[in-house]
């Protein structure tokens, strides 16, 4: 039981440190994503994009150290799921009146 958890505590504790990690060059919230406290923006805004098209992967950036870019792969209802940060992307949607979010079964079963 406890090998088959390894995996995805891994997952989570890369996710945490990507959300967690101070970017080189902060990026901007983009598209109407909020900017939350504690954050990685480019998750932010990756997940923000990818959660209002219906999808909970998404694709962001990584700014690492000499100014070199990565892309890696997020599963932002595991990045986002118990996160205040959700609740404030769902606002924002509210605002914008799309629907396509409550596709992701994360986003529509998050009480704010």
């Amino acid at each position: 039981m406890a090998a088959a958890t390894l995996p995805r505590l891994v997952a989570v504790a890369a996710l945490l440190a990507l959300m967690c990690a101070v970017a080189v060059a902060q990026v901007p919230a983009a598209g109407g994503a909020p900017v939350c406290e504690g954050v990685d923006q480019d998750v932010v805004n990756a997940c923000f994009k990818s959660f209002g098209e219906g999808m909970k992967n998404a694709i962001s950036d990584r700014h690492l150290s000499g100014g070199r870019v990565i892309k890696v792969g997020v599963d932002c209802c595991i990045a986002f799921g118990g996160h205040s940060c959700l609740c404030k992307m769902k606002k924002v949607w509210k605002d914008q009146g799309k629907s396509a979010q409550d596709n992701v079964q994360c986003v529509r079963e998050k009480a704010c």
